[in-house]
Parts: C-alpha cells; structure tokens; sequence
C-alpha cells in the first residue's frame, strides 16, 4: 500500500509537470508515507465504522460525508459530494436467518442477494433442488412447480480441494522493482476478466445481456419461489454475494434470495439424495432507498498554481461503494484511503502542482459505474454517444484505481 501511495503521488507531482524530476521532493513524499502516515486510520474508519457501504443507502451517505470532513480536517478547501442520481435505488439488509432446523440443527453460513425482497416473516419448509433456473430453457421445465417453495438452485459448484495459497506474497526484489515504475507491472495491470474495450464499447453487449436476463427474472417473479438458495462459487466457508437481477430497478421486487457455502448446501443436497428430508427456517429484512442525496460521489480538488495549465486536471479516481456481504475493504475502500492519503500529503508537504490534482471516489460502480458515468455526463459530455459538450473539463490524464 506504501508503495502504491508513493507511486501516485510520483506520477501526479512529476509525470504531467512538464519540469525535470525533483528528487527532493520525492525524498519528502516517501518519508512523510513512512513517519506519518494516516492511511490505515482511514481504511479503518472506511471498513470498520461505516462499511459495508451499498450505494444509495444512509451508511453510504454518511460514509461520504465523514470523507468530506476528514479531508477539510487536512485542509483540503475544495471538497463537495455531487449527485449521480438518475433514479437508481439503494438496498440494506437489516436481518436475516437461514438454519435448518430438522433433522438437524445447523446455522447455515449465507448472505441474502442484494436488492432481495423481504420474506414477510419466516419461511419454513423443506427444500426442493432444482437445476439452473438462470436460463430461460431450464426455467421452463420447472413452470407451475415453484410456488411458495423453498428453492435450491444446484449450479454446479462443488469441486474437489484446493491446495493453491490463498494469496502470495511479493518478494523484496519485485517490490524494489514496483517502486522504479510509473506503472508497475504493466503487463499485469489488466485482470484476466476485464476487457481492454472501453465501457462505452461494451455497453451494447452489456445492455443485451441486461434485457436478457430481465426477461427470466419477471418470469421467475412469476412463478412465485418462497425464497431461493444457492450455493457459493467459493469453498472454505466463504461466500461470494453479489445482487438480484435487476434488483436496482425500482420497478422490479425480486424474489428473496441468498447465496449459502457450498458445503452447507452440498451437505443439505446429499441428504436429500440418500432421502432424508431438511427443513428449513429463512427469514429476510430489508429497506429499499430512493432518496437523491444517497447517491453521491465525493470530488476533492488541489488547484493548480499555473496561469495557463491550472485549469487542466489530472484526476486519480476509486470507486467508494461496496457490497454488504462484506466491509469493501479490498474492494474498493483500501484504494480509497490511498487516493485520500495522496491529498494529504500533497497539503501536509505544502506541494503546489502546476495543474489541478483531483480526486475522485465514485458511487454506484458496483451496479453499472453509474457515478463515473454521470460525472461524465455532467462534465464532459454525452456518456453513451461520445459526444463533448460544448465546454468540456480539460482532464489531462485520469488514473483508475482499482483493488
């Protein structure tokens, strides 16, 4: 994380300033990371206070403005929340219970899927396995058949042990290297999902999709589950959650459903297989959100000190929301307290960039980069047809920072 902050801050003091490197000011920056650093403070209070942080909800907008507060604490004057708001709405688990209760009892490890309704109370009953009912073919086979049940969706996750580490570490010598580069390891700086199209490219394939699955989610609303479970795509107890189909539509209120290790739903499976029957007891929850100020995105600015170039920007920016299965501190907060541990030092150092440094945490990213694109929308120009409008922000160069 060390190297990372210095790494930002290297690349928005020197890479756009058009002046020979100041190794002063490098020395500077690296030792006041190293003696005073408050970058853990603040992940702390990102994740342990006040994530997890689902945008379009209270927390989230609490979580904004403490952000807010923290930064004029460090003497950041130009600091504002901006809406993005385009109707989207906002989802908090408030309580929820999956254990099964007969023959057994076993508390059962899950988390409700985001934007799920509420049960209305408690469902009880015994479970019925089905196949993937994600797909419009396998739906189909299973019409009239799902009424008020309690139903497990079999998507094939169980797999054999793992002996892979969970992560790895970087050795000393890749470190030393990391802290030579701009960028480093630029031939790892892709992930193995994301495309190297840009998000404009990829909307129509997006947007397809979307339609797509909207299509077999009314048709499952329809067909009137009590509640679904699936099973994690993760072994070892952990579940990986992520939202209901469309459950950011306003117009849609999806069928509950949660997402379960798959040990206690392979467990619960085999069971059934050898003909001894479980009953469950599920109960979920929730809110729903709508109001405009709960989607918001955080910009802070460093104005530029030169005449000509101040008013052209250099941007690094973070997304702040997260899922509520989790306190977001990897995804995204610990990138977050890097990008605000850069405005920090920027003013503790007194450095005067030649044009603007901004920063920027983005909301709704986890449900479509509705905050980058409205703040595109709202700065630059039509999102979607790539048109400028008519005096568009000078944005000299924007650094994503991502996980």
């Amino acid at each position: 994380m060390r190297t990372l902050i210095i790494l930002l801050l290297t690349f928005t003091v020197l890479l756009y300033s058009q002046i020979p490197i100041n190794n002063e000011i490098i020395s500077r920056i690296k030792a006041a990371e190293k003696d005073s650093s408050e970058v853990m403070e603040t992940i702390s209070y990102l994740t342990d206070v006040y994530g997890p942080l689902p945008t379009g909800t209270p927390e989230y907008r609490q979580a904004s403005e403490w952000i807010v507060q923290r930064l004029h604490n460090w003497g950041i004057d130009s600091v504002k929340l901006e809406s993005f708001d385009k109707g989207q709405r906002g989802w908090r688990a408030d309580y929820y219970s999956i254990e099964m209760i007969e023959p057994r009892y076993m508390r059962i490890i899950g988390y409700p899927k985001a934007w799920s309704a509420d049960t209305r109370g408690e469902i009880t009953g015994t479970p019925m396995i089905v196949g993937d009912i994600y797909q419009l073919d396998s739906l189909k086979k299973y019409k009239g058949k799902l009424r008020d049940k309690i139903v497990m969706v079999d998507l094939n996750r169980l797999s054999g042990p793992n002996f892979d580490p969970f992560s790895q570490r970087f050795s000393e010598s890749e470190l030393k290297e990391s802290e030579e580069l701009s960028t480093p390891y630029p031939d790892k700086t892709l992930s193995s999902w994301e495309s190297k199209q840009s998000l404009r490219e990829r909307m129509p394939t997006w947007e397809a999709d979307d339609q797509k699955k909207q299509t077999i989610h009314q048709q499952l609303i329809a067909e009137g589950p009590a509640v679904i479970l699936e099973p994690s795509e993760r072994q070892h107890g952990i579940v990986r959650v992520t939202e209901s189909y469309f459950g950011n539509d306003q117009a849609i209120e999806p069928v509950p459903a949660f997402v379960i290790a798959s040990e206690h739903f392979y467990r619960m499976k085999r069971m059934i297989d050898k003909g001894t029957f479980p009953t469950l007891k599920i109960q979920l929850e929730g809110q729903y959100f709508t109001e405009p100020d709960y989607n918001v995105n955080v910009i802070a600015d460093i104005k530029g000190i030169d005449e000509k170039l101040g008013s052209e920007v250099v941007m690094m920016g973070a997304h702040l929301d997260s899922w509520h299965a989790g306190t977001g501190s990897t995804d995204n907060s610990a990138n977050c307290a890097v990008l605000m541990e850069v405005m920090r030092i920027f003013k503790a150092l007194d450095l005067k960039p030649r044009r603007t440094v901004r920063m920027a945490l983005w909301g709704g990213e986890e449900i479509g980069y509705h905050g980058s694109r409205g703040f595109v929308d709202h700065h630059i120009g039509n999102f979607k047809s790539g048109e400028l409008s008519e005096k568009p922000e000078k944005i000299s160069i924007y650094q994503r920072v991502i996980w």
